[in-house]
């Protein structure tokens, strides 16, 4: 648990102030030069469990940047490189001699693919894979521009399981939760039982209830509970020489398309982005590129219509890099 005599009060006024009469259930932070200095949680985590500042969050889409990064620590190592052809290793995938791994970070590839929203068997990863294969399409159109599509990120999964000969679940687990110390960590579909998991809601406050198959068919890009600030210290270890070097997250954290999507992150300037939803939950990330600035929203109560939890990021972090 992190000291409250770190927060800032009149930050911790305004996060609250903003967030408070939206009807907000999540947990928000900010951190500056590498301190938390406000924090606000409200809301059911659980039926029986308020959200709190550890409770843990499916990041959804924010995942992407966490896989990214397995993949360059992979390239570090001279185990890969961003330039190698998906031909290598799935070979079945059509157009798999035009896309590089670079085109499947920055989501360039041209592939196409509709994903099973409701799975309810499963037996591995790799078998997975080969049966979403078998449905892909590759658009000579969409190649080299960018469509947002979740299949890039399930296949480096395969190729990060293929070379190493370890499942994802035990390559994030030895690569990023255990050097970390990570305390609120888990797969969705190993959650132990001490877990500080929300659940997630619909606007109507009903529970949504998702197959464990389903969690697993989330490779790579949507299948981890985190807390607040478990996220934060994973993405500035990205970006603040823990986990990559600095010349491995310049390489990696760069725009690939006009869409500036690369690496599970949108760049700008001073800036990355994320964003993610499902089964639930939202989450927003905004961080700078040496770490030690950001602004985190977790949410596990889908908002109003009106309620715009991805402009109230925006909005937290520009007055936040006002101040920096």
């Amino acid at each position: 648990m992190i000291s409250q005599t770190y927060l800032d009060r009149a930050q911790q006024q305004h996060l609250r102030q903003v967030l408070q009469p939206l009807s907000f259930g999540g947990t928000a932070i900010i951190v500056c030069n590498d301190r938390l200095i406000a924090s606000y949680s409200h809301g059911q985590a659980t039926p029986h469990q308020r959200n709190q500042f550890n409770t843990a969050f499916e990041i959804d889409s924010l995942q992407k940047a966490v896989t990214a990064t397995l993949v360059m620590q992979l390239v570090a190592q001279h185990q890969l490189s961003l330039q190698d052809q998906l031909y290598q290793f799935y070979p079945q995938v059509p157009g798999s001699r035009l896309i590089t791994l670079r085109q499947l970070l920055d989501m360039t590839s041209g592939l196409v693919a509709q994903l099973p929203t409701n799975l309810t068997q499963w037996t591995s990863d790799q078998a997975f894979l080969n049966q979403q294969i078998q449905q892909l399409r590759f658009s000579s159109n969409l190649y080299g521009k960018w469509n947002y599509a979740p299949i890039n990120y399930m296949l480096l999964s395969g190729i990060l399981e293929q070379l190493t000969g370890k499942s994802y679940q035990q390559l994030l687990t030895q690569q990023i939760i255990r050097p970390l110390q990570l305390q609120q960590t888990n797969f969705a579909y190993a959650l132990p039982p001490n877990s500080t998991a929300a659940a997630g809601y619909t606007a109507q406050e009903q529970v949504i209830q998702t197959p464990i198959a389903q969690q697993h068919s989330e490779l790579g890009t949507g299948q981890l509970f985190m807390s607040a600030w478990d996220l934060y210290r994973t993405e500035a270890a990205m970006l603040n020489g823990t986990l990559l070097n600095n010349a491995s997250a310049a390489q990696l954290f760069v725009s690939g398309s006009a869409s500036n999507y690369g690496g599970g992150f949108y760049q700008n300037d001073d800036l990355l982005r994320a964003n993610g939803s499902g089964y639930g939950f939202q989450t927003f990330t905004r961080i700078s590129r040496n770490g030690a600035n950001a602004v985190i929203i977790l949410s596990n109560h889908q908002p109003a219509a009106d309620v715009d939890l991805r402009q109230i990021a925006d909005q937290l972090a520009q007055q936040l890099f006002l101040q920096v």
